[in-house]
This record gives C-alpha cells, sequence and structure tokens, in this order.
C-alpha cells in the first residue's frame, strides 16, 4: 500500500515499481490496471519515456492519430488564413497528396516552402501565395520556355482543398451541417489515397471514430444554433481529444496497462492497482434511490446502490489475488483539493498498525543516451584512417570505336 502526494508523483511510481521488477527479472509479467484514465496516461507516458514497448488497452486521443491531425490541420490552415507554419503542416501530412504522385508532391512541397513561404508573402492570404507563385512561374519560363508552373499548380490544389473551409472562416455562423460538410469535402480534395467511405473504416479505427464524431455533430444541427468556423474548431478540437481510439494490440508484451475489468481476467508476476481513490473506484453511484425506498425495492428484486457496491468490493477482491505480488496507490491530492483512499482500500489500511508511510519521491526513468565519448572515438578513428590510393587497372590497345560511342563521348 503506497500513498502517493499526486496523480504525477503516482505515475512516477508506478513506472519505478515496473522497471524495478523487470530489472530483477526481465522475464516477468507486469499488468498496471487503474479506473482513472488521466492517470493511465501519465503512467503510459513515463514508461513511453523510459524506452519500454507497452500494451495500453485505453487508447490514444484521436487528436493524436493522423486522421485526426488532418481534420484540425485542414481547418486550422483555414482559420490563419494560410498561414506559414500550418500550412506547411498540412502540406507534409502523410495522407495530403492533393490527386498527385507523392514524390512530385513532396518536391513540389519543398520549392513551395523555399521559394513561396518565406518572406513577405507568409500570411498573406491565398491571394499572395497566388501572386507570388504566378511570379516564380514566370521568372522561370524566362530561363526555361518549357518549364511547368508547378507552383501555381499547388496554389490551385490548396484552393481547391481549403476553398469551402476559407468560404466559411471569412463568412458569418452556419450551421453545424454546413461545416460538416466542407470539411469531409476539404478531406476528400485532400487526401483521396484515404477515402472518407465507410469501406475503409474497418482498417482505421481512427477515420471511423472521426467520422463518428462528425456524424454525432452533423445530427446535432438542430439542436445547436449556428457556429462561427473558430467555434467549430474549437468544437471539433476538444471532442477530439476526448475520444479515444483503441489501437490493435501486440502480443506477448511484458508490461500491459488496462483497466480494471480487464485485469481481472489477468494473472501476473506484478499487479499495480493504480489510482484507487474515492470517487474512482467506487464511482459514483449510479442508481439513485430517491423515489422507491430500499425495503420496496428489495421485495421486488431491484438493485440499490448496494449492489453496485458489492459488485465492485468483489472485483477488488479478485484483483487483490490476480498476482503473485499486488500493490495499491493512490493520491492525497487530486486537481489541488486533498483526496481520500478509496473505501475498499481503507478496509486494509483498518488491518494495519499504522498507515502506511508517504511514498518518497521515485526517480524519473528515461531512455539510456548514447555514450559521446564513443561516437566521438569512432568518428576520430574514421578521420584518422589512410587516404585510399587508386589502383589504375590495365589498358589495352584500342582495336575499334563505333562511331554512336564517339559521338556520345
Amino acid at each position: 500500500l503506497r500513498p502517493c502526494a499526486d496523480p504525477e508523483q503516482e505515475s512516477l511510481l508506478v513506472a519505478d515499481l515496473v522497471i524495478a521488477q523487470l530489472r530483477r527479472e526481465p522475464r516477468s509479467r507486469i499488468t498496471v490496471a487503474t479506473a482513472d484514465r488521466g492517470l493511465a496516461r501519465r503512467i503510459v507516458d513515463q514508461l513511453n519515456d523510459a524506452g519500454l514497448d507497452l500494451d495500453a488497452t485505453d487508447g490514444d486521443a484521436l487528436s493524436a492519430h493522423a486522421d485526426g491531425r488532418l481534420a484540425w490541420q485542414l481547418l486550422r490552415a483555414a482559420q490563419t488564413d494560410l498561414h506559414h507554419e500550418p500550412l506547411l503542416e498540412l502540406l507534409t501530412h502523410p495522407h495530403v497528396t492533393c490527386g498527385r504522385d507523392r514524390v512530385d508532391r513532396a518536391q513540389r512541397t519543398l520549392g513551395f516552402e523555399k521559394e513561396i513561404l518565406r518572406g513577405p508573402a507568409a500570411g498573406a492570404g491565398l491571394a499572395g501565395l497566388r501572386r507570388r507563385a504566378g511570379e516564380r512561374d514566370e521568372a522561370r519560363r524566362r530561363l526555361w520556355p518549357q518549364a511547368r508552373p508547378e507552383m501555381s499548380e499547388l496554389v490551385d490544389d490548396l484552393a481547391r482543398v481549403l476553398g469551402p473551409l476559407l468560404t466559411l472562416a471569412e463568412g458569418g455562423p452556419a450551421t453545424l451541417g454546413r461545416h460538416v460538410a466542407a470539411l469531409r469535402e476539404a478531406w476528400a480534395a485532400a487526401a483521396p489515397d484515404h477515402p472518407y467511405v465507410p469501406a475503409a473504416f474497418a482498417a482505421s479505427p481512427a477515420r471511423a471514430a472521426l467520422a463518428g464524431l462528425l456524424d454525432d455533430l452533423a445530427a446535432a444541427d438542430a439542436a445547436l444554433a449556428p457556429l462561427s468556423a473558430a467555434e467549430f474548431a474549437a468544437l471539433v478540437s476538444r471532442q477530439a481529444g476526448r475520444i479515444q481510439v483503441r489501437p490493435h494490440r501486440k502480443l506477448h508484451l511484458p508490461v500491459q496497462v488496462t483497466g480494471l475489468l480487464e485485469a481481472r481476467l489477468e494473472h501476473a508476476d506484478l499487479l499495480v492497482l493504480a489510482g484507487m481513490n474515492e470517487g474512482v473506484f467506487p464511482d459514483e453511484p449510479r442508481r439513485r434511490t430517491l423515489l422507491l425506498g430500499r425495503p420496496w425495492r428489495e421485495r421486488r428484486g431491484l438493485p440499490d446502490w448496494r449492489w453496485d457496491l458489492g459488485l465492485d468490493a468483489e472485483l477488488f477482491l479478485r484483483l487483490l489475488h490476480g498476482g503473485r505480488q499486488v500493490a495499491v496507490t493512490w493520491s492525497r491530492e487530486r486537481e489541488g483539493r486533498p483526496a481520500l483512499p478509496s473505501p475498499l482500500v481503507g478496509r486494509l489500511l483498518l488491518a494495519l498498525p499504522r498507515d502506511p508511510a508517504a511514498a518518497p519521491a521515485p526517480p524519473a526513468w528515461r531512455r539510456a543516451a548514447p555514450d559521446a565519448r564513443a561516437i566521438a572515438a569512432a568518428q576520430a578513428r574514421f578521420r584518422d584512417e589512410p587516404a585510399a590510393r587508386p589502383v589504375w587497372a590495365p589498358t589495352r590497345p584500342l582495336s575499334k570505336i563505333s562511331h554512336t560511342a564517339l559521338h556520345a563521348w
């Protein structure tokens, strides 16, 4: 039983317990179970910073996936009137091809950043980019008359992709249906190789989650007042940060970060029950018996709040027997306010002669940095190697040569 000062220290403590177990027994199986998604993300980040590849069943936020980032970058580029930073992030997104060859698009993007986005044209809007691209293409045509207007074509692609969103950004408030339709149209023009169709959702859970989000927003068209383009972009950003996308889980990883219900079927060498605070586990009662009293509900076989608490207590008892070693952690402070341990943990504390001492501040584990001295020594040895001496091949007298070879030479 290890109380911690706050969730950040608790995440550091859990990471320290996991790494210490792996250092003692490298082949041990470890499960970290918690009902607090925020704490789970902290723990995953700490273990990733330590260089561990783990099985996180909670997934990542939609905004952290390529599909969620593309939706946000489309909206952001339109909101900033094609400012160079969000525009370059959009052009370098792995999904964005605008219907052209990927290599050709990468070369054009590089030239566009060097010759168009740098200088006074940055932040000049679509008209300024079009004027600067026309001047650049005209200068190239004076040197090479057969040169294609590559920069003007790229600006035309941007106008085709971001045109609907720019129209809404320049206008007043619009309905959610118009905003959603404009975003889908921009997606179809920007990433035709990653279509926004139901047939592609099975291979891309993040795109399926984004589709569900936009469908929900379009369904709420009549319930919400018209929004400006900035308000719609903020709404999509907030909701994408809340939606969790479950990844395709890797098999046979030694460390697993999961929920409490999933962990009840696992048996590990080390089981860490994290975030065991009041209001987190057990959570607040979902069924309140305000209208019907407990005796009446018991006579008719209806559950009350004691039923939910009994299920949580049974789950907690199973988890305590789910590992060869079990550690229970909780925070004494959450969101700047004092926090109490779970009532179920309180029952365990009653069996102790004294309350457990607060856990000391654990170290922050990070990936081992490469040995700079070894790298410098290898570079010095490479520089000190003697230069290669060319070895001339034996010559033969010229016997014959064709006119075509002589002309090519």
